[in-house]
């Protein structure tokens, strides 16, 4: 707004006192062009709240009142934001980091400067209990810490539980083929799917029955020969 109005030569109007060499009827006429000019660049809300001033100075000013009041609110519901904001049990860690970075810098875009240190303490708060034996080693295990630190260790950590996860998967899906292919197989003894002859307890069964019986048989036989002895 201001560099529109330094291209159209209407600056000094707004931050300066009529010149001497200047009458009242061409200040004004100076004036009026610069409070249509600020008019034309704000928008209807804001317009509703400053429609009665009838200078462009006095319009300047009842701007900058406004937009510092809006300006405090806003810092300090960008701290809240940054000092409330938590990670759910879940949630990728990769997004939380993103998020949080993201508040950082809505700060730093209204020069709120928040030390490197208590970034990184803000960071490690801001995660769930899971985290705790994590948040415990970084913190008790130092004299410092840096915001960079902690996020390399935390996006490490995720990359070795996402890896670790995935070969879990793929053990998962490797018992789920394995389990998929012998259901597809037929017992060429019991004629039952879902396993081999080899492993046919049908099978085991009856070898197990028949070999009993055929200790039995042995048995009888020895006891019979034994009284064929006797008697001879």
């Amino acid at each position: 707004m201001m560099a529109i109005l330094v291209q159209t030569g209407l600056k000094k109007v707004v931050t300066e006192k009529k010149p001497e060499n200047l009458n009242q009827t061409e200040w004004e006429e100076l004036d009026e062009k610069a409070l249509s000019a600020i008019q034309l660049c704000l928008a209807n809300t804001v317009l509703q709240e400053v429609l009665m001033e009838k200078t462009s100075s006095a319009l300047w000013k009842r701007l900058g009142t406004l937009y510092a009041t809006k300006f405090l609110t806003n810092c300090l519901v960008l701290k809240e934001c940054l000092f409330m904001f938590r990670m759910s049990e879940g949630e990728l860690l990769r997004d939380h980091i993103s998020q949080f970075i993201t508040l950082l810098n809505g700060l730093k875009n209204v020069e709120v400067h928040i030390d490197d240190e208590d970034q990184a303490m803000l960071l490690l708060c801001s995660l769930p209990p899971s985290y705790k034996s994590f948040k415990e080693t970084l913190i008790y295990g130092r004299d410092k810490l840096s915001f960079k630190d902690v996020k390399g260790h935390l996006l490490s950590r995720d990359k070795l539980e996402n890896d670790f996860g995935l070969d879990i998967k793929a053990n998962r899906q490797a018992s789920i083929l394995v389990a998929s292919k012998k259901r597809d197989k037929r017992c060429r003894y019991c004629k039952k799917l879902g396993h081999v002859k080899g492993g046919c307890y049908k099978l085991r069964n009856k070898r197990a029955t028949d070999s009993n019986e055929e200790d039995v048989t042995d048995a009888n036989l020895v006891v019979e020969n034994s009284d064929d002895f006797l008697l001879v």
